[in-house]
């Protein structure tokens, strides 16, 4: 694929995702959930003619959610520079105290029972997208991006539109759909 058809690609996914934000402002007004802050901006700019303060308030409301997104990765890389911090202090005390404190294996046994409940339901359904490659490659790969989540070393794209994911179908959706699209990445599909 040709530089251009990276681009013009790129430019349609973000027309796609900025669609799906729409929907989801839409969806949020036609069920009465409207922001009255937001409502009375789009009012004021509007002059008070509340069909156009209709129109603006989707708009708004769509640059609020990019807002939120935006927030949630700059918390994210915040977290994933601490959680480095914080892992790289957790080996040197292993290092030198030789074994696993109860709390540790407590940390370690749970988030081992989170990926092998979210394995058992979601993984399958990735390894059948790809059944042209290996199994065990395609394990390896779920491995590393559940990896990717635990440890907040995301890719801030995926992980963005996962979150708009997250916010039509729910946060297993979203898990599942950033495992599948990295994966899709990183065997350069």
């Amino acid at each position: 694929m040709g530089i251009f058809d990276k681009v013009k690609k790129t430019t349609i996914n973000s027309r796609r995702y900025e669609e799906k934000l729409y929907e989801v402002a839409l969806e949020e007004v036609e069920s009465g959930e409207i922001r009255k802050g937001l409502y009375a901006k789009a009012l004021s700019k509007a002059d008070g003619d509340k069909e156009k303060a209709d129109g603006i308030y989707l708009k708004l409301r769509v640059q609020s959610i990019l807002d939120d997104i935006e927030s949630e990765q700059i918390n994210s890389r915040e977290d994933a520079r601490a959680y480095k911090v914080i892992q790289e202090l957790k080996e040197f005390d292993l290092i030198n105290q030789k074994k696993e404190t109860k709390e540790e294996r407590h940390i370690i046994n749970a988030q081992k029972q989170k990926w092998e409940n979210w394995n058992a339901t979601y993984s399958g359904k990735i390894q059948q997208k790809f059944n042209t490659t290996e199994k065990t490659i395609i394990n390896g790969l779920i491995s590393k991006a559940q990896f990717e989540i635990d440890s907040l070393q995301v890719d801030t794209k995926i992980w963005a539109d996962a979150k708009g994911v997250e916010i039509l179908k729910g946060h297993n959706a979203a898990i599942t759909f950033y495992i599948e699209k990295r994966v899709q990445v990183l065997l350069n599909v």
